[in-house]
């Protein structure tokens, strides 16, 4: 599965649980209040507006 975070990026390898997204690599700029668009392939899954982020540093310590 891929999320773009912004319209014209391209789309970057994430994990989805049903409730939270985790991006495979970390990924600058993303903050609370933006949306954020699922993907498989060319076809869109769904999507929604982040409601809070973690720091790269934290979320390899979880």
């Amino acid at each position: 599965m891929t999320a773009k975070v912004r319209s014209l990026a391209k789309p970057v390898a994430v994990r989805f649980d049903g409730e939270t997204v985790r991006f495979e690599q970390p990924e600058y700029g993303v903050a609370p209040g933006q949306a954020a668009v699922l993907y498989a392939g060319e076809r869109v899954m769904g999507g929604g507006w982040i409601a809070e982020t973690v720091p790269a540093e934290e979320a390899l310590a979880a």
